[in-house]
């Protein structure tokens, strides 16, 4: 079932009984995957160890954003009436079957029990309970009072996977043909590269290409290892960007010129952004309709990505190019056309 609200949680209960609810936000180290999962948990009466929490798909519309510490609390109230309105469905199932007074059914531990002692698991039910579409009890979650599950301290429900290597990240993402692919980019802001000299680079092994690129170098090869050894072996010449030559002392006496009268307080910061939990990447992969698909990690996946730039006449590349830390769609057309030969 999916939920009416701009978070569009879908909420599936397997025949293994399992309780699976696509995520539309980023798990990036803050234990979101592990808070939802509670919720879920609570208002199904479910075993923690039951929940299951991937990471939902992009989609053009909803609300996909990570950030602001807002995950929590934007899906508090839609994830707990998507899991009652899950659990109201589950015990009619069960009373149609049984032929009971569906209020006289309890759950626990991811089943619906009777008076007499019967119990169905979620799972068993999960076919019938889909056609219902008017529970024959309330599908309000709990007040505070009753919970069980929030607000307790909780073993994050990912941490073994995360610790074993079974958690799989955007550069986990495996596309056959793919060849791994750095870029070497210049040391300051718009910096232009002036000359190249990559016959070091390509003498090499494990290296397919080496591709010049508006704002940096690009190589190819068949692992990331070769990649960044050919990388730095490249001897490059960088004109400096326009910004170079300005200091610390010189933007905080801009910034203070352009503050009308005097300030009662000054705090000086450094503009530091979140750092990635691990190395940025993107996969993209083009085929003959001229489609492209991308996977990369990001905060906000709703929004539509930059579209890479193709020339008329020019034919799709048959190979695709995995491009690590920061890299721009439309430098993947080109890369990936030199990787294809």
């Amino acid at each position: 079932m999916t939920g009416t609200d701009e978070e569009m949680l879908v909420l599936e209960v397997t025949e293994a009984n399992h309780i699976v609810v696509r995520l539309p936000r980023a798990e990036v180290g803050q234990g979101i995957t592990t808070a939802v999962a509670m919720m879920i948990a609570e208002e199904l009466d479910a075993r923690l160890a039951d929940v299951r929490i991937p990471l939902a798909d992009a989609r053009t519309k909803g609300n996909q954003y990570t950030g602001g510490s807002s995950s929590v609390s934007s899906l508090y109230g839609p994830a707990r009436q998507l899991a009652a309105t899950a659990r109201a469905k589950l015990v009619t199932a069960a009373a149609r079957r049984w032929h009971l007074p569906a209020r006289t059914l309890r759950t626990r531990d991811t089943m619906v029990v009777a008076p007499d002692g019967r119990t169905a698991t979620f799972g068993s039910l999960t076919a019938s309970a889909a056609r219902i579409h008017r529970p024959a009890v309330p599908s309000k979650p709990k007040p505070a009072s009753r919970h069980r599950v929030i607000g307790r301290p909780t073993t994050r429900i990912d941490a073994r996977d995360i610790v074993t290597g079974r958690a799989k990240y955007a550069g986990d993402v495996a596309v056959a043909g793919a060849k791994p692919t750095v870029v070497a980019r210049p040391p300051t802001i718009r910096g232009k590269l002036v000359s190249v000299d990559d016959r070091a680079a390509r003498a090499l092994p494990g290296v397919h290409a080496v591709v010049r690129l508006p704002g940096g170098v690009a190589v190819v090869a068949d692992t990331f290892h070769h990649a960044f050894r050919a990388r730095d072996a490249l001897r490059l010449t960088w004109a400096p960007g326009p910004l170079a030559r300005l200091s610390d002392a010189q933007i905080r006496a801009r910034l203070k010129a352009a503050v009308p009268g005097s300030a009662p307080r000054r705090t000086d910061r450094p503009r530091w952004r979140p750092s990635s939990r691990s190395p940025s990447s993107g996969t993209p992969r083009w085929r003959c309709s001229r489609r492209s698909r991308t996977s990369a990690p990001t905060v906000r996946s709703c929004g539509s990505p930059p579209r890479p730039r193709w020339t008329r006449g020019t034919p799709s590349p048959r190979r695709s190019a995995c491009v690590r830390r920061r890299s721009r769609s439309m430098w993947c057309a080109p890369v990936a056309r030199s990787a294809a030969g």
